[in-house]
């Protein structure tokens, strides 16, 4: 899924569960004025996907900043305030800079969770987003599901028999898939419970006094 500002889309709110990808051309904030600077932005946003792509196999989808303690989280969730910002408004090194802090501010939760002895998601278990924010998780068979840990996200459990059967009822999509190797079934991305879910993006809250949030002992 690609993101890009539109004036038109004013007012509604963008998924805040995952760092917001690159846009896919220039457009108005002015990181994107000139397709030199487009192009190095992109490159600092990518640094930011990889490292969150890292934590998010390490932990499970989401599930990192619900490892740590109520205070470091909030910083965390600051911070990607931050970044989204940056990302729909911000010149270059602004930009650069919010893609620094939030790959140490990713860093930072992972030692903490580690520090505070957090489990992470075993090796044998995929996951992926549903529309309506809960989580799907895949494994082998009954015994590996009977192991999922219960970590206060919602999810729904399926074995490789279950997606096997459900791949039987739908055998147009898997005629598909037979038919055009490659083909995949696209959707977007959706959040599962976040408190960035209910800050719109706007161009209107762009300019909010955000002093706060930089204070000394943030550890990003």
């Amino acid at each position: 899924m690609s993101v890009s500002y539109n004036p038109r889309q004013k007012g509604k709110t963008h998924n805040p569960h995952q760092v917001l990808p690159a846009p896919t051309r220039p457009g108005p904030a002015p990181w994107q004025s000139s397709y030199g600077l487009f192009l190095a932005g992109t490159e600092a946003i990518e640094d930011v996907k990889i490292v969150a792509k890292q934590f998010e196999e390490k932990w499970g989808l989401g599930c990192l900043r619900l490892k740590v303690e109520a205070g470091m989280r909030e910083k965390f969730d600051r911070q990607r305030y931050l970044y989204n910002q940056a990302i729909w408004n911000g010149d270059l090194e602004e930009l650069r800079n919010e893609c620094r802090r939030m790959c140490v501010a990713y860093r930072a939760l992972d030692k903490a969770a580690e520090a505070g002895g957090g489990v992470p998601k075993p090796h044998v278990q995929w996951e992926a987003a549903l529309d309506d924010g809960v989580v799907l998780v895949v494994v082998q068979d009954d015994a590996a599901a009977r192991r999922v840990v219960d970590d206060g996200r919602r999810k729904v459990v399926w074995t490789m028999r279950e997606v096997a059967c459900m791949v039987d009822e739908n055998m147009a999509i898997m005629m598909a898939k037979v038919h055009f190797p490659g083909a995949r079934i696209e959707a977007f991305d959706t959040a599962t419970p976040d408190p960035l879910g209910r800050i719109p993006t706007t161009l209107a809250q762009l300019d909010d006094d955000l002093s706060d949030m930089l204070v000394d002992d943030c550890p990003f």
